[in-house]
């Protein structure tokens, strides 16, 4: 693996700053095996992780430690950054600093596991995406607030800002989970007052908790960090990604996945591309039960329907306008997310071009080509271009520390 050569020359040329640069890797208990990479579609299954580029704005975040201004950022305060961050409690592993001199700024890389592409919500193999990027949303904040700086990076946008409207249909879905928050709060306080509860309430109750789950998972899987901006967190979001490299890359792990599944066709050992849902995927135990009968029978949105019905059938009113509320709101939860950028729509995973190929040898054969192409596409190239929008990105903003939020195998 390259020494990070790909950033620190990016970083060196642009003396705005004359600050340190710092690679700073958290690796987060969720941790998976690197060679999981193969088998996550698109990119290892990484810990929540974090790297900074430069200071900005103080943002403040629930914390002991006083933040470090811009103007102060020394060799001391990042020393102290590694027990800084273990102090706080946050769900963080091994750190590692490396310091460049006469850089522009501080970087922040977190490594992530995002959801796998075309999958669905509820999907098992999404659980331990789920995990990480709900440790990257508890990390961010404290990262925010200890070097004064918003700034966040995120890998699949495209570089430059990220449009405040696609915020604001992350907020909107923000805005239903707390409706159904709500709505479960004052279900479960007549039933409280009641002493008693009836099957219909019983029922609700199961769909409400079902929905907030849907809820939660649907703004994590966005990314840790698109999950505080839909509850207003002000953070400074930019994309990393060129459009080209990006639809090469996609075509390249497409292909990846062609040959995987062709693998699995001729011999189920050669591949295992899911999660088990009851592999140990670290999920409370409700949680992962909820989201397997989910993804295993009905939506939340058609249970819902049926309690309703059998509430008005009992003229059971009051649990019947929590349901109509909760329908409401789930509504606005499952609607899909807006597309970030134009692209050719992808073909079906059923039309594989490998499916007349019957040779393990040449699949095997292929499978190794697609693997150098993925380095020096998918992850060589886009470090590359990452790097170099994260210096602009630095400048733009008039920021000398920033988070990048990135896959896991781009160290």
């Amino acid at each position: 693996m390259k020494k990070s050569k790909w950033l620190s020359d990016r970083l060196k040329p642009v003396a705005i700053f004359r600050a340190l640069f710092i690679f700073i890797l958290i690796l987060v208990g969720a941790c998976i095996a690197a060679d999981l990479f193969r088998k996550a579609f698109i990119r290892p299954l990484p810990t929540v992780a974090a790297r900074v580029f430069a200071p900005a704005p103080v943002v403040q975040a629930a914390t002991t430690e006083p933040p470090v201004q811009a103007s102060r950022l020394s060799v001391q305060s990042l020393a102290n950054f590694p027990d800084a961050l273990k102090r706080a409690g946050l769900p963080v592993g091994d750190i590692t600093m490396h310091l460049i001199s006469g850089a522009t700024g501080t970087a922040v890389l977190i490594p992530q596991i995002h959801r796998s592409p075309g999958s669905a919500i509820a999907d098992p193999q999404n659980d331990i995406a789920e995990i990480t990027q709900g440790q990257i949303y508890q990390i961010i904040p404290y990262l925010v607030n200890y070097f004064s700086s918003p700034l966040v990076m995120l890998e699949g946008d495209l570089a430059g800002d990220i449009s405040p409207s696609y915020i604001r249909v992350l907020q909107e879905k923000n805005a239903a989970k707390q409706s159904l928050i709500r709505e479960r709060a004052l279900l479960a306080a007549e039933i409280s007052k009641n002493g008693k509860s009836t099957a219909a309430q019983n029922a609700a109750l199961r769909m409400l908790d079902q929905g907030i789950a849907e809820a939660t998972r649907t703004l994590l899987l966005e990314g840790g960090a698109y999950a505080l901006a839909a509850e207003g967190y002000p953070l400074q979001l930019v994309g990393a990604e060129d459009q080209k490299t990006m639809e090469a890359g996609a075509n390249i792990v497409r292909a990846y996945v062609y040959l995987q599944d062709r693998l699995a066709q001729t011999d189920p050992r050669e591949s295992s591309v899911a999660v088990n849902a009851d592999s140990g995927s670290g999920l409370p135990t409700n949680v992962s039960a909820l989201l397997s009968m989910l993804a295993q029978s009905q939506s939340v949105s058609s249970g819902i329907d049926q309690v309703l019905s059998r509430a008005m059938q009992s003229k059971d009113s009051q649990t019947a306008n929590h349901l109509v509320a909760a329908k409401q709101a789930m509504a606005q939860i499952e609607a899909p997310m807006p597309e970030k950028f134009a692209a050719a729509p992808a073909p079906s995973r059923a039309d594989n071009p490998y499916q007349s190929i019957h040779d393990k040898k040449t699949l095997n054969e292929l499978m190794k080509k697609t693997e150098g192409q993925i380095q020096t596409v998918v992850i060589d190239e886009r470090n590359e271009q990452t790097a170099d929008h994260f210096v602009h990105a630095l400048m733009d903003k008039k920021q000398s520390v920033g988070v990048i939020q990135y896959g896991a195998g781009h160290e």
